[in-house]
């Protein structure tokens, strides 16, 4: 773990960070397709499900929570149902989970719950849902709060709150934390603030009330109501098809997702397959995100052509729906925590489908990983020529076959220090980065909600230095294989990149609701356009693509800027 460091942004604070670690990492199980929440909570918590979910449905959701390495399992908590309330004990008793049930505060005018609440058993957690605060309902809160073991308070944020009426001074000394959901508005005409605005009540909340902690919803993602109901976030699917070495010792577990991308992939494979540290130490995991075209076959008839056998697992992960780049079925974090659940090796080494290694990588994460907490290769960009089936990576010569990264990345991989970097999160990466397993889900993994392109490894980073540990650049470079427009979520466009990158950039924000994400990506943080505005941006990309301007710095290290008048 990181001793004091030489820069703000990477000192460890013990009590937040817990918030983003697996051991507070919760399981949202709506339960009902009829919900007895206020139409606003329930469209902002996802607290409906699609349909009643049934015993096997329910006892499913709690086996993909286990393999997800999640802590808890939260209810909404509508209705007093005695058969689910103990079927629900039984299973957190059986998978060893934690169970909170998530309760709005106007339910305790009702009589008849708040007393059935009285008559529970204490050892419940409860996550109080401040949606009003009147003189009849802070003695219950207050007495109820008392009554179980472990209770916190959040609120979801909107236009219409008053804030003067729900943080009262009677209601803050039962709780010195308060949990805030600020859901992600998708049209100005919504009741939910823009990021500008959330960051901007955040500022005045924390001005007001210094000797309270405001943080982000404790556990659980915030929920993108652009999910369709059957986008599977939280997968448990088995490998279709497995390998394995004469005497498998498996210590590194390489995941690559993929996506129609036969032909990189097996260039990628040619070169894992000859890694020095033999082939019974590791194991390859590629993950097919719903792809098309021939991968499998190819990868097959590939593998069939080596001299010995590798340890080696296909997961096929279907799609409900065909998806189009840039859409809102990005699955790229989804599909590696997949591969994790899958993975046997203590070194999780992730790997773009398109992203060549020398023989010794393995070797020098192995090494790399016993003093670090996580480690990325130096990578360089092929030109379209260089990028073909029989390329060597022994071949490649940089002064005619590469070409330049964006200047950002340019300067980084000459880094000597990554850790002691200002922000040194900001440069994460999952192209070529490794990690232990047991930090991987230490930490909680790769966030699941990030279903457009962008940030999901940023996130990841950001909870790996905010636990302490330590990033390195690793003294080895991969090969990044040229892919045309057609393979890039944003047709390579910086235009469109930058549109893609201001949703996830401000769900990352919302997620931590930290400044230090906020002033660095603070050219994201714009609403998303009207109409009018992607219009004009359809035009431009459309027909001027070679007038571009460079597009904004995608990141400012600078101090914070004054923010009078917020």
């Amino acid at each position: 773990m990181q001793p004091n460091s030489k820069h703000s942004s990477i000192q460890v604070d013990a009590s937040v960070a817990h918030y983003f670690s697996g051991q507070c990492k919760y399981y949202y199980l709506p339960l009902y397709s009829e919900v007895l929440f206020s139409p606003l909570l329930t469209e902002a918590l996802g607290a409906k499900n699609f349909e009643q979910r049934r015993l096997e449905g329910i006892r499913a959701s709690f086996v993909k929570a286990q393999k997800g390495h999640y802590s808890h399992i939260k209810v909404p908590f509508d209705r007093f149902d005695t058969e689910k309330i103990e079927l629900l004990t039984n299973y957190s008793k059986e998978f060893n989970l934690g169970l909170v049930l998530q309760i709005p505060t106007s339910f305790l005018y009702d009589e008849v719950f708040y007393k059935a609440l009285k008559e529970m058993s204490p050892d419940f957690e409860v996550e109080w849902v401040l949606d009003n605060n009147h003189y009849k309902v802070e003695p219950r809160l207050g007495e109820l709060t008392a009554h179980f073991k472990n209770c916190h308070l959040s609120i979801v944020v909107h236009k219409s709150l008053q804030w003067d009426e729900l943080l009262r001074p009677t209601l803050l000394n039962f709780f010195s934390e308060v949990h805030l959901y600020f859901p992600y508005q998708l049209a100005i005409s919504e009741p939910y603030l823009n990021c500008k605005q959330s960051h901007k009540v955040l500022g005045l909340l924390k001005k007001r009330l210094p000797n309270i902690k405001f943080l982000p919803p404790k556990g659980v993602d915030l929920w993108d109501r652009r999910a369709l109901h059957d986008f599977d976030m939280e997968p448990f699917v088995l490998p279709c098809y497995e390998t394995k070495s004469s005497n498998p010792d498996i210590s590194y577990s390489v995941i690559i997702p993929t996506y129609n991308n036969q032909n990189h992939l097996r260039v990628v494979l040619r070169h894992l397959y000859r890694q020095s540290v033999g082939l019974d130490k590791f194991e390859v995991i590629v993950v097919d995100d719903g792809g098309t075209d021939q991968t499998q076959e190819l990868v097959m008839e590939l593998l069939d052509s080596f001299p010995e056998s590798m340890n080696f697992k296909y997961i096929f992960f279907k799609r409900a729906r065909k998806r189009v780049m840039g859409d809102s079925q990005y699955r790229a974090g989804i599909s590696r925590n997949l591969g994790v659940k899958n993975a046997e090796g203590e070194y999780l080494c992730f790997l773009d489908s398109d992203i060549v290694t020398p023989s010794g990588y393995l070797e020098k994460v192995g090494e790399a990983l016993e003093q670090w907490g996580a480690v990325q290769a130096r990578r360089i960009n092929l030109s379209h020529d260089a990028s073909h089936l029989d390329l060597n990576y022994e071949d490649v010569r940089e002064d005619t076959d590469c070409i330049p990264d964006e200047n950002y990345w340019e300067e980084f991989i000459k880094t000597e220090q990554w850790h002691e970097l200002p922000y040194a999160w900001k440069y994460v990466c999952t192209h070529s980065f490794s990690i232990k397993k047991d930090v991987f889900w230490e930490v909680g993994g790769l966030k699941k909600n990030f279903i457009f392109y962008g940030f999901e490894d940023t996130d990841l980073g950001y909870r790996l230095v905010k636990a302490g540990y330590k990033l390195h650049l690793l003294d080895a470079r991969v090969y990044h294989l040229f892919h045309e427009n057609t393979r890039s979520e944003f047709l390579n466009l910086k235009s469109l990149r930058h549109n893609l990158l201001s949703r996830t950039a401000q769900i990352f924000y919302l997620h931590h609701l930290d400044e230090d994400i906020y002033e660095n990506l603070l050219g994201f943080m714009e609403p998303e356009p009207t109409f009018h505005r992607l219009f004009h941006r359809m035009v431009q990309t459309l027909s001027l693509q070679f007038i571009w301007r460079p597009a904004p710095k995608v990141y400012n290290v600078k101090a914070p800027r004054n923010n009078r008048g917020l």
